[in-house]
């Protein structure tokens, strides 16, 4: 009995994650690109040349001490941000998708994550 209950949230699960879910990640995020004229390409330079200069900056140790600062660094946020974002399930999930779909699943993984971006960014703007 629990058998058959099983496969059915199995077939229930693949259909819903197959041809609903993964489908309205990409026109949600195909939408909001081009609502934003693709801001995610647009700016990346810009991305890279700050997280950069944060990258290479001194450490606020060797600054002057009477200087206050507030708050956290973007770098700090920034690695808070993705730490949240990136864990053992996607380190998972993209070997298994090689093992399954070969080289290719990476080309769609980085489609997805370009697409994807634009997703996360809105809501970490709306969260903000």
């Amino acid at each position: 009995m629990f058998e058959s209950f099983f496969e059915q949230l199995d077939h229930i699960d693949n259909f819903l994650w197959g041809y609903v879910g993964f489908p309205a990640i990409i026109l949600t995020g195909l939408y909001l690109s081009f609502k934003s004229r693709f801001v995610q390409i647009r700016h990346f330079p810009e991305v890279c040349k700050i997280f950069l200069s944060f990258l290479f900056k001194r450490n606020s140790a060797d600054q002057d001490s009477t200087s206050e600062t507030r708050g956290i660094s973007p770098m700090s946020a920034f690695f808070a941000g993705l730490g949240g974002c990136v864990g053992i399930g996607n380190v998972v999930a993209i070997a298994t998708a090689v093992q399954i779909g070969g080289p290719g699943a990476i080309f769609w993984m980085w489609v997805t994550a370009v697409i994807g971006s634009l997703i996360k960014y809105a809501e970490v703007f709306l969260g903000i």
